[in-house]
């Protein structure tokens, strides 16, 4: 499995032997078992590795200590957490975790199926292959003028994930996603160049390439179907934003109104007189507003009673797992009787699997979004796709 290095920590050794003997099936050579979390740390401390398992009921250090020490020593790979514990504590364990500097979290209860563990191992390989080309990209040390060397010619493109009607099975939507196609990196992801654009306060002239790109290939017929488009709150307190966003329209003759855009709910949580005005002249526009991240943020229920929204996006962070989750379901539930009482559209992000898909369309949401009916892709994939 491309020598991926891996560490096993679990004080149960009839576990310990079992996990490897299945990974060892799926083609993994480089495996290291500890019994106990001492001796793990004292080896990652030395050695790098991609996936650490490990078990939370551990003598001495149990894995939440373990976990912890591990950020502190600076890993970056994947981390497994494997228990029998209640779905809420490995949950929980996972939330701690989220604020550490791994690349990928996954929970687990035991006994582990092949199918997920080699799940993992794809997931893992990619996130090396990223990380690497990353930490190339890191050493080039990209200049403020090469990102708007970058905003000026062309290199921003735009991706496009589709969003999928839970009763037709058709994309009835996009969501437009930006991405840095640099000539001697290659694709450049927002986590690397989105620092770079909110520290020299370049969010508007990012936006303004990105609806360009939007209404070229919504006028040529390339893409035919709505499109949901992120905005800041910085763009949104521009005074004339929305004038702008119906003038370019009316540039490229296409209708304001295939448009939505979408605002976190940590974004509208400062709401100004300008961010106010220029979501209601939108919306006059009949440009639909949609709340992302709903339910992560202060204030989800008195920003909906406040503001024209038509949208709701259930965040990823609900989505996942929820059928194993009796809180996370109970939000859920809560959300889908908000919007249907409402009338408001409603989004499940972050769908990866048949499962999540077949709770969603039962609970009523309208519209699927995740890697389970497609990745953010280029306009001519998207083509070949739909």
């Amino acid at each position: 499995m491309n020598k991926l290095k891996i560490l096993l920590v679990d004080d149960q050794i009839l576990q310990l032997s079992a996990l490897s003997f299945q990974l060892k099936n799926l083609g993994v050579e480089g495996l290291t078992q500890c019994t106990n979390a001492m001796e793990a740390l004292s080896i990652a401390e030395d050695e790098q590795f991609d996936i650490i398992f490990t078990d939370l009921m551990m003598p001495e250090i149990d894995g939440v200590t373990f976990i912890n020490k591990l950020g502190s020593l600076g890993f970056s790979g994947s981390l497994v957490i494997i228990s029998s514990l209640d779905d809420i504590i490995r949950e929980t364990v996972k939330y701690m975790a989220n604020k550490l500097n791994f690349s990928n979290i996954y929970e687990l209860r035991k006994p582990l199926s092949p199918a997920k563990l080699q799940d993992i191992l794809k997931d893992s390989l990619m996130s090396r292959d990223v990380v690497n080309e990353l930490k190339q990209f890191e050493t080039s040390k990209v200049s403020i003028d090469d990102v708007r060397y970058a905003l000026k010619n062309g290199q921003f493109i735009n991706f496009y994930q589709p969003q999928i009607d839970y009763q037709s099975k058709i994309m009835v939507a996009v969501e437009v996603l930006a991405r840095w196609k640099h000539p001697e990196y290659g694709m450049v992801f927002p986590n690397e160049f989105l620092p770079i654009i909110e520290a020299e306060k370049l969010e508007n002239e990012l936006f303004k390439v990105i609806l360009d790109n939007t209404l070229e290939v919504l006028s040529s017929g390339e893409l035919n179907c709505k499109v949901s488009i992120n905005v800041t709150q910085s763009d949104l307190e521009i005074e004339g934003f929305s004038d702008y966003f119906i003038q370019q329209c009316n540039k490229y003759n296409v209708s304001s109104e295939l448009f939505t855009v979408e605002l976190t709910e940590r974004g509208i949580y400062e709401d100004t007189v300008n961010l106010i005005g220029n979501i209601v002249r939108l919306r006059m526009h009949g440009v639909g507003i949609s709340i992302d991240d709903f339910g992560t943020g202060n204030s989800s229920y008195l920003k909906i009673a406040q503001l024209p929204f038509t949208e709701i996006k259930i965040d990823r962070s609900f989505v996942d797992k929820c059928f194993h989750n009796e809180a996370k379901l109970s939000i859920i539930k809560s959300i889908c009787t908000l919007s249907n009482n409402m009338d408001l559209k409603l989004v499940s992000e972050g769908v990866e699997d048949r499962e999540t898909w077949l709770l969603m369309k039962e609970l009523g949401v309208n519209i699927c979004q995740g890697y389970y009916t497609g990745r953010p892709v280029s306009i001519e994939a998207l083509k070949l796709i739909s």
